[in-house]
């Protein structure tokens, strides 16, 4: 196993326990689906198919279920396009789907490259700001201005998380080595 795969592996599961913990008896969360470890197409149609279920047997409204499942889409298309993978191609993500009274609750991690991380944080930061109707303003300019990054999104992905969940990102960033750091992701959506 090279150097870096472990190091990207043991960080993941670093905070795979994290989130665990939050999960005691007395938090008053449950987990419903973890995930850690690359994503095939397989695993992504598991857990989309577990969470809309679970949702559904909750009783929870149809805009709800579908508010939760377009945030789990773009996450997991988030983690598949943008997250930095090892030299063998793998990817250690980490995916966590919980409630607690009211929420859903979303956590995701996965490893950035460093040159990415001020880029993303700025960009985060400046979502997180916006007022609702400033983020979809903003949203439309993003989708007209046409650009592509080098991975091929348009960078409406954050955006689309925030619109979706009605709440601002909750973020960390973990530096791992010189070359990675530790995205971790968070989204509330509301059950009501």
């Amino acid at each position: 196993m090279s150097g870096l795969r472990h190091e990207l592996i043991m960080h993941c599961l670093t905070y795979f326990g994290e989130i665990q913990d939050r999960y005691s008896i007395s938090s008053g969360r449950t987990e419903l689906i973890s995930h850690t470890g690359d994503l095939s197409e397989a695993d992504l149609q598991t857990i989309l198919d577990s969470i809309e279920k679970t949702a559904i047997e909750n009783g929870d409204k149809p805009a709800v279920v579908k508010r939760l499942f377009s945030v789990m889409v773009e996450s997991l298309q988030n983690l598949r396009a943008h997250g930095a993978r090892s030299e063998q191609g793998n990817m250690a993500t980490c995916v966590v789907v919980g409630a607690e009274e009211g929420h859903y609750l979303v956590d995701t991690g996965n490893p950035v490259a460093n040159d990415e991380v001020n880029d993303l944080k700025a960009r985060i930061e400046r979502i997180n700001a916006m007022e609702r109707l400033q983020l979809r303003a903003f949203y439309m300019k993003v989708l007209s201005d046409g650009s592509r990054s080098e991975k091929g999104g348009a960078g409406l992905g954050l955006i689309t998380l925030v619109l979706r969940s009605k709440n601002p990102i909750e973020f960390a960033i973990d530096q791992i080595n010189d070359e990675y750091g530790y995205l971790k992701l968070g989204f509330r959506i509301d059950r009501k």
